[in-house]
């Protein structure tokens, strides 16, 4: 559940002008988590 959250959130940062293009890796979600599980923001 927790990773469709960030699979979301990654999608809609994507859809801005800068974009947040998907890896294969799915380092994108690794970063997200990071960010926001450590309190980052």
């Amino acid at each position: 559940m927790s990773g469709d959250i960030y699979n979301r959130l990654a999608k809609v940062l994507d859809a801005l002008p800068n974009g947040f293009p998907a890896t294969e890796d799915g380092l994108e979600i690794k970063l997200l988590k990071k960010i926001f599980r450590n309190g980052l923001v």
